[in-house]
């Protein structure tokens, strides 16, 4: 038990590296898909980049902005916007998530 606790341990700061990475490669093809116009795409991909922490408020504003703008579902907008500002109390856009 020892020995896999450990192996866990020291395996974790790798893992976080490869998800970090593969969370920007996310994020970089969502913006792909956005710009595109492929909008259910990007959507798919900007959920799996989400981690609940600090690090993806601003996924979840690109989130609440398509929800809005684009696919017209603004409970789901809502829901981004109250997660961003969650995540993200000071953020570049509080202001606007705010209105």
């Amino acid at each position: 038990m020892r020995v896999w606790l450990a192996a866990t341990l020291l395996a974790t700061p790798a893992c976080e590296r490869l998800f970090d990475k593969g969370a920007k490669e996310s994020i970089a093809a969502a913006d792909k898909k956005a710009a595109a116009g492929d909008y259910r795409a990007a959507v798919n991909l900007y959920e799996g980049a989400l981690d609940g922490t600090a690090k993806t408020a601003e996924v979840h504003y690109k989130l609440a902005l398509l929800y809005d703008g684009k696919l017209k579902k603004p409970i789901d907008a809502l829901h981004h916007m109250e997660r961003y500002l969650e995540l993200a109390p000071s953020g570049a856009h509080v202001r606007d998530a705010k209105a």
